[in-house]
């Protein structure tokens, strides 16, 4: 998806980044697909992990304002919908990220 692209994450998780109680009812979140060299695509050391951008060709990052997926949610649905045909696509699956919500992260899907 292009940058800006609203997005649908859909999961199970929890509600935020310090809850350790997984959601009764299933979430859904929009958020909007960010450009590949965006910072919020790019994630810092973490030791062992080196810093590291995300691999454009197996990965896309998408994020919004206090929006996130979140622990419990990997392995979920990212859902593009197109409006000319009304065919929802899916385009990621919820992969990883740094806390939930977290202003200068983004979520990581795999494509």
């Amino acid at each position: 998806p292009l940058p800006n692209t609203d997005l649908i994450a859909i999961g199970w998780g929890v509600l935020w980044e310090s809850s350790d109680v997984i959601s009764n009812t299933l979430q859904q979140v929009t958020l909007q697909a960010i450009d590949k060299d965006d910072s919020k695509c790019r994630f810092p050391a973490n030791p062992p992990i080196p810093a590291q951008n995300n691999d454009p060709q197996t990965q896309m990052c998408a994020s919004a304002p206090s929006k996130d997926s979140c622990q419990g949610d990997s392995g979920g649905p990212l859902l593009m919908f197109h409006p000319d045909t009304k065919v929802w696509e899916l385009v990621g699956i919820t992969s990883f990220g740094i806390g939930c919500a977290r202003p200068s992260y983004s979520g990581v899907y795999t494509r």
